[in-house]
């Protein structure tokens, strides 16, 4: 090998990377608009749900428990809205026994929680 070659080799990597960097600056430039829309947008939605504190309307997801910063996983109850309707329902009537007894009977064991879960999730509500 020559110097002749490696300067060849050299100039040829250099080429290849120039044209890597000018087919991302194409696609950031396509999709800087959309992130930014993305971003402003979801920064409204998310200011305004923590201006309310912990509400209970509407739904919650994990994302919405992420941008909360709140460590590990959300709660079963939090997540479902029909388990949290049917709860919601009868906190102020029955148990947490039997409450427990009552989704124990009415939900499938995926979507089940015990007292303790719904005692506290009571906690966090009031």
């Amino acid at each position: 090998m020559t110097a002749l070659d490696d300067f060849r080799r050299a100039l040829a990597l250099a080429q290849g990377a120039e044209r890597k960097v000018q087919e991302a600056k194409a696609g950031l430039s396509t999709c800087a608009p959309r992130i930014e829309e993305g971003v402003n947008g979801g920064f409204e939605r998310s200011s305004k749900g923590a201006s309310k504190g912990s509400s209970n309307e509407g739904s919650r997801s994990a994302s919405d428990h992420r941008r909360q910063h709140r460590p590990g996983r959300p709660r079963r109850i939090d997540i479902d809205e029909e388990l949290r309707a049917f709860i919601q329902t009868r906190i102020d009537t029955l148990t947490f026994d039997q409450i427990a007894a009552a989704v124990a009977e009415s939900f499938p064991p995926h979507r089940q929680v015990k007292r303790s879960a719904i005692h506290d999730w009571y906690r966090t509500q009031r």
